[in-house]
């Protein structure tokens, strides 16, 4: 491994790769990139490239936002 490597490691992956590492579909990748809920790189005419870093975080943030719906929580009439 060049000293480069171990100085940056790459961090940035593509499309399919990020919509993998959050087990979600390429399209829902692509519908949250223009909600703008998961920002990308764009290096020249290349495709989007995501940082794990920002996929990370949204995993992060999806974690304390969730609550699961209790059945004592339900209200029936």
């Amino acid at each position: 491994m060049s000293r480069k490597n171990e100085v940056f490691p790459n961090r940035l992956i593509n499309g399919k790769a990020a919509a993998s590492y959050l087990g979600i579909d390429v399209v829902t990748l692509n519908r949250w990139v223009h909600e703008g809920i998961i920002p990308f790189v764009k290096l020249g005419k290349s495709n989007p490239r995501y940082d794990l870093r920002d996929l990370d975080k949204l995993i992060e943030d999806g974690k304390k936002t969730y609550s699961p719906l209790k059945v004592e929580d339900l209200k029936l009439k």
